[in-house]
């Protein structure tokens, strides 16, 4: 998915905001969780439909068994859901659709900043910053040998996914 800047020295793809999103929210119809979304961070979400968000975003999501689409039958959640006009339930509704995400996942995103969960890509790209000035060593460059692992511990990164 397309990566979005938040903020000057971080990015987080789509998919991790709307996690995000959903973490704090707990189960919630699809057009809802667009709004969320889509108010809570406007920049990212300016040029998605509420269609392309479902169609790809939350397909995507449930694809990767990162999302749960379940059906509710609950007649006290489908009144409280009635309340709210973004969630588009009608009153007299029997069945909702209700997205969710997984508890080994929530705990993740639960705190709503998506800086908080590093990207394997980012990790990745530190590891290897930081080994191509060890292989500097083994080339005859530098006679210093340079311990990648333990800069990066030393600096609070992850030394692997």
């Amino acid at each position: 998915m397309k990566k979005q800047a938040l903020g000057n020295n971080f990015s987080a793809s789509a998919s991790t905001i709307i996690k995000s999103v959903m973490a704090r929210m707990g189960p919630q119809t699809q057009h809802k969780l667009y709004s969320a979304a889509l108010e809570s961070f406007p920049k990212e979400f300016a040029g998605i439909s509420r269609c392309k968000f479902k169609a790809t975003y939350i397909r995507n999501l449930k694809e990767f068994k990162q999302v749960v689409i379940k059906p509710c039958n609950d007649p006290e959640v489908i009144a409280a859901m009635a309340e709210d006009p973004e969630t588009r339930v009608r009153p007299g509704q029997k069945t909702i659709w209700l997205a969710s995400i997984p508890d080994q996942l929530a705990a993740k995103y639960v705190p709503g900043n998506p800086a908080m969960t590093t990207s394997n890509i980012e990790v990745l790209d530190a590891i290897d910053e930081e080994r191509t000035k060890s292989k500097d060593f083994w080339t005859g460059e530098t006679n210093q040998p340079h311990d990648w692992k333990a800069i990066l511990k030393e600096a609070g990164k992850p030394t692997s996914l």
